[in-house]
């Protein structure tokens, strides 16, 4: 399966890479190179963005909701997680100025195309980052010396508190 998941990990990198380069042309006030074809990055979106949920649930299986993030890109260079966590914060901060009309009016163009490449390269480089840290996840299965579960990040067993051990699946 994780030979599968290696074109949409290019998919992703390419959708991040032409969403950031609509994304700085907007905010430049110069038409995107790719004239209309720059909506199609919706399309892109959802073709990695189903796996890289399915994915996450994977990943995440075993973990608490709050370190559901550490979790799922457990698999990741550092860089790659604070990239995902930037343009996520961004696009926060993009939409709340697109709402309030910072950008221009909603008939325009480029402001339609600065608010919407917020959230696209937010969604590409989160699709990028799971799909990659699911293809070099470590895979060992996690267990306490009494066998029971035991989530990706924990060192302690959270039902008896012995030490976690691996051992390859």
């Amino acid at each position: 399966m994780k030979a599968l998941l290696v074109p949409l990990i290019g998919v992703a990198g390419v959708g991040l890479v032409l969403s950031l380069l609509v994304h700085l042309t907007a905010v430049a006030g110069v038409p995107s190179p790719l004239g209309s074809a720059a909506w199609g990055l919706h399309i892109g979106v959802f073709l990695v963005g189903f796996p890289a949920v399915f994915v996450a649930q994977s990943l995440t299986r075993d973990a608490k909701r709050m370190d559901f993030w550490r979790v799922a890109l457990r698999g990741c260079p550092q860089w790659m997680r604070y990239m995902t966590y930037g343009f996520f914060g961004y696009a926060f901060i993009n939409f709340a100025l697109f709402i309030a009309g910072i950008f221009g009016h909603r008939d325009d163009e480029l402001a339609n195309l600065r608010g919407f490449s917020g959230h696209w390269m937010a969604f590409y480089s989160g699709a990028l980052a799971l799909l990659y840290s699911y293809v070099h996840a470590d895979t060992t299965v996690r267990q306490c010396i009494n066998g029971h579960p035991a989530s990706a990040l924990a060192s302690y067993c959270e039902i008896c508190g012995q030490p976690v051990q691996q051992r390859h699946a």
